[in-house]
């Protein structure tokens, strides 16, 4: 298991040159942005979006069908075709990291865009923690933080896209009451840990659980 502060980018728009004779030569560009390695998207997240760019014609497809666009074709009308078009996707219910790839062909020329929608929440504050198995994206993370015998005030900082979020936790860890429900968006609360008396290390959790019924946890070690 390996920390990712940043994933890699890669360029996935291609830029594709046919020659009508010496002469002359003329250029056709197909392209997908953003060109991030692959577009992640969270587990409560429906909406994002994709901007196609192309000299000529183009027409689309999915390979999943958890991801949806109402646009999978364009029409240039002899000008470069380049236009925002929004994706929507479903809640991932499966405890699963799943792909869909967007393909894109225009002329002779393709060019393809990989969404990855992960499991878990989109936690910042523990950085998470992630298992590629093997592969080029993340199959799992985990979330924890570590707190003294004497307790404390610890911080999660996290993004939201669901309408409403429960957090929940053991009893020894406090949730303050204005942030039990969070709406959509960019939170950081405060959780208030109470001195560990028994003379053990402990274990506890803290839980996010979406509208939905999307949950991660994040684990919360206390030294004695």
């Amino acid at each position: 298991m390996k920390r990712l502060l940043k994933w890699s980018l890669a360029a996935v728009v291609a830029l594709a040159m046919t020659s009508c004779d010496d002469a002359d030569s003329s250029y056709e560009t197909l392209g997908i942005l953003p060109v991030d390695a692959f577009h992640l998207v969270y587990p409560d997240q429906v909406l994002d979006s994709v901007q196609v760019v192309s000299t000529k014609n183009w027409e689309g497809r999915l390979t999943a069908n958890w991801v949806r666009m109402d646009d999978l074709s364009g029409q240039t009308d002899g000008k470069m075709y380049s236009r925002k078009l929004p994706v929507f996707f479903e809640y991932n219910l499966t405890n699963q990291t799943r792909i869909a790839q967007l393909i894109v062909k225009a002329n002779k020329n393709s060019v393809s865009h990989t969404f990855i929608q992960p499991y878990w929440l989109n936690i910042t504050d523990p950085e998470p923690l992630y298992d590629f198995n093997g592969g080029n994206y993340p199959q799992k993370a985990s979330f924890s933080k570590t707190v003294p015998a004497s307790g404390g005030t610890i911080s999660l900082s996290f993004r939201l896209y669901s309408p409403s979020t429960e957090i929940t936790a053991d009893p020894w860890i406090t949730i303050q009451e204005e942030d039990r429900v969070l709406e959509a968006g960019e939170h950081t609360v405060q959780v208030n840990c109470t001195a560990n008396g028994t003379g053990l290390p402990r274990n506890g959790q803290i839980r996010l659980r979406t509208q939905a019924g999307i949950t991660t946890n994040i684990d919360i070690t206390q030294k004695n």
